[in-house]
């Protein structure tokens, strides 16, 4: 005798309408967060070119080393004054050239107005301070003497908060100071710049610099 059609049971229907309830909310507000972490993740860094004039000394970096540090757009805070013997050039970043990581680059140049005994002095004296205070600073600084950038030079390689590195260099009655910090993006937060790039990135202007103070 024909015995009827089992009946389907309908259990992992169910189950899984319910799975389906309970966790499509969890994927939308996920993908949400995940399409907003990206989307700062990968937004390019800087401003419009402000196209600012800086002194004639900030011409001692070319403009092949400011795109490959990616510091291409003057900053109007740079100046210039020749009575004391003090220039100051800032670049930071070129809105859609730059890249998506935070780079910013600065040269400061102090030529004692008296080339004599006392001014050498004098430079020596802000070397050393620069040097104890990056030693001594409140955020931990790793400082290395490094040769072949005038009479004395130090590297400050810094690697937390608004990381990068620092070079000072003594050249007769000048003093140096070339800096060059950021920080490189990660979609939860962001990290160090990785030591070599920054301590080579000082060190290559350190040597278009050094040669023409």
């Amino acid at each position: 005798m024909p015995q009827p059609p089992k009946k389907k049971s309908r259990a992992g229907c169910i189950v899984s309408i319910i799975l389906a309830v309970l966790f499509t909310p969890v994927l939308v507000i996920g993908g949400v967060i995940f399409y907003y972490l990206y989307g700062e993740y990968s937004e390019p860094v800087g401003d419009p070119p402000s196209n600012a004039a800086l002194p004639a000394a900030c011409d001692l970096v070319g403009a092949p080393t400011l795109q490959r540090l990616r510091t291409t757009n003057p900053d109007s805070t740079s100046y210039e004054d020749p009575e004391t013997g003090s220039y100051n050039c800032n670049w930071e970043q070129t809105l859609g050239k730059d890249g998506n990581n935070p780079r910013s680059l600065s040269v400061s140049i102090n030529t004692k107005p008296q080339p004599d005994e006392d001014s050498v002095d004098e430079a020596r004296m802000d070397y050393e301070y620069a040097k104890e205070s990056a030693t001594s600073g409140s955020t931990p600084s790793r400082v290395t003497d490094v040769e072949g950038f005038g009479d004395e030079a130090f590297v400050a390689v810094t690697t937390e908060g608004w990381s990068g590195a620092e070079l000072v260099i003594r050249k007769g009655y000048t003093v140096v100071t070339i800096s060059y910090h950021g920080s490189d993006k990660g979609l939860f937060s962001n990290g160090p710049i990785p030591e070599a790039e920054s301590e080579a990135a000082v060190k290559a202007v350190a040597r278009e610099v050094a040669p023409r103070v």
